[in-house]
């Protein structure tokens, strides 16, 4: 008997190591959810956009269950895990399963990716300045994959881009892109501060003219 991946669609992207909480609430998704409970298993989450339903997504482990209600809803806190890609989907039970195939990045090795650690380690610190959050963590000596997946979540990117993200096999290019579209966003801050500064600034001065 061959077997399927539970399948939940959402319209979220959930990266490697990020986590996601949920509130489960239907009936074939409780089912589903009480399944992987039971069994200690693990489920995927892939996005849906409007009417398309994408093919790559990530598998996620139970972490805990938050809150249980009365009518068998629940709350629960889930933390990606492998990214997979949906072969085919199968409809035989209320849920939406899949056969799936894992895979990784290609180029973990890369010589380039020590140099790019050291690019998205100096823009965190610019980013902790800006945003006055602290990020406790020493990215030049994490690993470069969970390093490119950790930056995609400190900005609020588009479902597409993230997408986009979640789809690339090479970590090199993937860390390069993410450290690009991050470098960008903290740009962005700093002339909206800048302008945020100078119409102060000219406000002051009309008033004091007045």
């Amino acid at each position: 008997m061959e077997k399927f991946l539970p399948l939940f669609p959402l319209p979220v992207v959930v990266f490697p190591g990020s986590p996601l909480p949920l509130h489960i609430f239907e009936p074939r998704y409780r089912e589903m959810i009480g399944e992987c409970l039971e069994n200690r298993s693990e489920f995927g989450v892939i996005l849906v956009l409007g009417n398309h339903l994408h093919r790559i997504g990530t598998t996620v482990k139970i972490e805990n269950v938050l809150q249980r209600f009365e009518d068998g809803r629940l709350n629960i806190l889930t933390i990606g895990k492998k990214r997979f890609e949906v072969l085919g989907f199968n409809e035989d039970r209320a849920f939406l399963q899949g056969r799936v195939r894992p895979f990784d990045d290609t180029d973990l090795d890369s010589v380039n990716l020590r140099t790019l650690l050291k690019d998205s380690s100096s823009i965190v610190k610019e980013y902790m300045q800006l945003t006055e959050k602290r990020i406790y963590q020493d990215l030049e000596e994490t690993d470069p994959q969970a390093v490119s997946f950790f930056l995609a979540e400190l900005v609020p990117f588009e479902l597409s881009w993230r997408q986009k993200i979640l789809e690339y096999t090479s970590c090199e290019a993937r860390l390069r892109r993410v450290n690009e579209s991050v470098l960008r966003f903290v740009n962005n801050l700093k002339v909206a501060r800048k302008l945020k500064e100078f119409f102060k600034i000219d406000a002051d001065f009309i008033n004091l003219v007045n």
